[in-house]
């Protein structure tokens, strides 16, 4: 496939960045994914596109759009709903990656974090929502590299009848 990609100018990254410091800074916020579309172009369809990617979830939707992604949003299994966050990542190359990164306390804050801030979403649908499995490493393939993410699981219990209510389920999860 032929990628090129046409990223946005340094000087609005920075005033975008500069803005989120100061709004950190009120206390407006405090997690935030500073993001910017970013235009490529290509001479593949979006169904070539998907069909060479390696993503643990993807998505090709009336080739409209694609997405890919390592993160699964929910899993329901029987009568329990889960979710896995992944927060941080370092190229599994470098030596003592998985130590360095487990013990890295910027990785393990922003970690904790996303934990509790799934946790608390999770107890919006669910019932006795614990965290199952806390900071533990997964490699996953980036085009060509290898990386080690960082994951959990966390796990709450649907209500009897929860099938009925799938759709205010997810709306409620979303972002």
């Amino acid at each position: 496939l032929s990628f090129k990609l046409k990223p946005i100018n340094f000087e609005r990254y920075e005033k975008a960045f500069k803005n989120v410091q100061e709004e950190i800074k009120k206390g407006n916020t405090y997690l935030l994914n500073l993001t910017f579309p970013s235009k490529f172009f290509t001479d593949c369809s979006l169904k070539e596109i998907y069909e060479c990617s390696d993503a643990k979830f993807k998505l090709l939707f009336k080739d409209r759009f694609v997405c890919f992604s390592p993160e699964r949003f929910i899993k329901i299994e029987d009568d329990s709903i889960m979710t896995f966050p992944m927060k941080g990542t370092i190229d599994a190359s470098f030596k003592n990656a998985e130590q360095k990164i487990l013990n890295n306390k910027k990785e393990m804050a922003e970690h904790t974090m996303i934990v509790d801030l799934l946790r608390n979403d999770l107890s919006m649908v669910s019932k006795r929502v614990r965290v199952e499995r806390f900071r533990y490493c997964e490699k996953i393939k980036a085009g060509k590299r290898e990386l080690i993410q960082v994951s959990s699981k966390i796990k709450g219990d649907l209500e009897n009848g929860w099938q009925n209510r799938l759709g205010k389920i997810i709306t409620k999860l979303l972002p």
